[in-house]
């Protein structure tokens, strides 16, 4: 079934109210204040059942400049407006104001409805005719269709609702009904034997009876109990529709409305949005390096303040992007139009359309950044995500990315696969566990591992490779291991690199020769063990006596650990491969002649001394050569074995 929200708009006292009753039947005035006073202070919503069975939602909004605020959250999300104008009165200054915002929140459909016109002549309704017909020209709206009304005798009522009912018609779907659900607030209420409701346009999404929704900015979730929309009790609501929702788990005050309900976890608040700003002409004000403004989105309003990018000031009918300073964290989506109005007094002044929801602080005179606005106003999803995908140090995953984008992963994923296809960006890994980077930082990352992994080994071609973390914590240390892990595994199944030992990173096909000084260092250390045979010194003796410096004598012994050429025994004392094959063969002779052998017995038949046999024993029941049978040793499973 199709729907549409219409929303009204124009001066106090020009008959928005009664229009809407006349229309529905429904008095949008509830308060007591309202109906006193005569003036409408809170959003009004009825709805209307229209030709085609179509069904409409309407919100009535105040026409006071006092109620500015209230008009803006009520015309948040709407499809199409009501710009009522009195006869009697014409054109008002609310009247422009409200004209002002619907250009600025960029709403596609408005219908001009001249009311009250049983109270003038012909020819005072023609110069009214004539200044609507001034408002709308330079507009998008200049073709709209003018409609003069008497609500009160019910003239106009059915050409209206007919209009109403070919632009719910016309109305083109977003597919914004896949997004995560995000329902901004206009009202909460406690309804006695429900407890607490909420209302609003579903912006995007969907929203179901036992879903789990969030308010990311106070980190609260609630379930929600019942749904209606257009007072009918419904399974699902969906975006575009006018929702009420019935929610369980909600303390005293809790729930105000401009806090927006969300799919958990997929929502980051801001205190930065980078924006594309319109100054109206008609706007007293400039704007400057820090003025404090009043921001609206959705139907929050909160204070910022100004940051310039480009100029000192962006004065009235200029056009600028700008980024507004939060004072408070707020939840808000790329694309989504906004309006500023003065700090004091409060006017309408400007608006335009976020073009950076979790924006960074800029610094003064950022290279390219006017540039990358100017991608990310561009509403091209390929180049916003291959944009996104680079500014990103790190591989980006899919959730991640669609967060950014503010699209469901199934609407992502073309995306992707057209910028991979173009060779912009290059896919790691496969399937959920994928991750992109781009194409230039890929290649600038395989230029710089490769040099300094090259510069590693020359400058200590003794170790067996760069050590893998090691050059994660030199170049990408905010990047986490299993992102690291998939960006190395890139490079090793193309070739570019390989890994030895589980740890180490060398380049492909790379074999370690080692000549010159260091093979004269390595054959004066051999020559060293074996003429020492079983009266073996610490290392740091053999080090000194070799005249090896600490840095130097640390690469050879790890070189002959890695190579096994020695085996550590205990701190500062190595055991040479040929004298631990030596030990093992006479010990095992001697066990299976004696079946066992003490530590004692051990140094005698060696030739050696207590501080070698001890440690030797312990290391030859380490590599379970032997077991300790008390004060004695016998062959293990391994050791018979050999």
């Amino acid at each position: 079934m199709a729907h549409i929200i219409i929303g009204t708009a124009g001066h106090i006292d020009h008959g928005k109210t009664t229009l809407v009753k006349a229309l529905t039947g429904i008095d949008t005035d509830r308060l007591a204040e309202e109906k006193a006073r005569g003036i409408s202070i809170e959003l009004g919503f009825a709805h209307l059942e229209l030709p085609g069975g179509i069904t409409a939602a309407i919100v009535d909004v105040p026409g006071h400049e006092r109620f500015i605020k209230n008009m803006l959250a009520g015309a948040a999300g709407i499809d199409m407006a009501l710009l009522v104008v009195a006869a009697d009165e014409g054109i008002m200054p609310q009247t422009a104001e409200h004209m002002d915002i619907l250009k600025l929140l960029e709403i596609k459909k408005i219908i001009v409805v001249i009311t009250k016109i049983d109270l003038v002549d012909d020819e005072y309704l023609e110069l009214v005719r004539e200044d609507i017909g001034k408002l709308l020209t330079g507009t998008r709206y200049e073709d709209a269709p003018i409609l003069e009304l008497s609500a009160l005798r019910g003239r106009g009522l059915a050409e209206l609702k007919e209009l109403l009912a070919e632009a719910a018609r016309n109305k083109v779907e977003t597919g914004r009904t896949r997004a995560p659900a995000r329902l901004p607030i206009d009202r909460a209420f406690i309804m006695q034997g429900f407890g607490t409701v909420v209302t609003g346009t579903l912006f995007d999404g969907e929203i179901n009876i036992g879903d789990t929704l969030e308010i990311a900015v106070k980190e609260k979730r609630f379930r929600v109990r019942n749904l209606q929309v257009h007072n009918q009790a419904v399974a699902k609501a969906v975006a575009g529709q006018r929702v009420a929702v019935n929610l369980a788990g909600v303390g005293p005050g809790e729930l105000e409305k401009g806090d927006v309900l969300g799919v958990p976890g997929w929502f980051e608040p801001t205190v930065r949005v980078d924006v594309s700003c319109h100054l109206l002409p008609s706007s007293p004000w400039k704007l400057q390096p820090n003025t404090r403004v009043r921001f609206y989105q959705g139907t929050k309003e909160a204070f910022g303040r100004v940051v310039l990018f480009d100029r000192a000031e962006l004065a009235a009918g200029e056009e600028a992007y700008l980024q507004i300073a939060l004072e408070e964290p707020l939840l808000v989506c790329r694309g989504d139009n906004y309006i500023i109005r003065s700090y004091s007094p409060s006017v309408t002044v400007g608006g335009g359309r976020i073009v950076e929801p979790l924006a960074a602080k800029h610094k003064k005179k950022e290279a390219g950044l006017l540039a990358e606005l100017e991608i990310k106003a561009s509403g091209d999803l390929d180049r916003i995500a291959q944009l996104l995908i680079e500014k990103n140090k790190k591989p980006t995953a899919v959730p991640a990315l669609s967060r950014r984008l503010g699209l469901p992963a199934e609407d992502t994923e073309p995306v992707l696969a057209r910028l991979t296809g173009a060779r912009k960006i290059v896919r790691l890994g496969s399937g959920e566990e994928a991750l992109y980077l781009s194409a230039s930082k890929l290649e600038e990352g395989e230029k710089l591992i490769s040099r300094e992994i090259k510069g590693h080994l020359e400058k200590f071609p003794l170790e067996p490779g760069l050590n893998k973390e090691a050059l994660r914590a030199k170049f990408w240390p905010d990047m986490a291991l299993k992102e690291y892990n998939a960006l190395i595994q890139y490079w090793i199944e193309r070739k570019v690199l390989a890994l030895r030992e589980s740890q180490f990173l060398v380049p492909a096909g790379y074999e370690r020769s080692v000549g010159g000084v260091w093979a004269e260092k390595i054959a004066a250390v051999e020559q060293y063990y074996l003429r020492s045979r079983w009266q073996i010194a610490g290392w740091e003796k053999i080090r000194l006596d070799l005249n090896l410096d600490q840095k130097t004598g640390q690469q050879v012994l790890q070189y002959l650990l890695r190579a096994q050429k020695l085996y550590p025994l205990a701190e500062d004392l190595y055991l040479w491969q040929t004298l631990l094959d030596e030990a093992k063969q006479k010990i095992r002779e001697w066990l299976k002649d004696n079946g066992q052998i003490t530590v004692a017995q051990a140094r005698d038949l060696l030739g050696t001394n207590r501080r070698i046999a001890v440690p030797l024993m312990e290391y030859l029941d380490k590599l379970k050569f032997t077991v300790r049978n008390g004060e004695a040793r016998k062959l293990a499973g391994k050791g018979q074995a050999e």
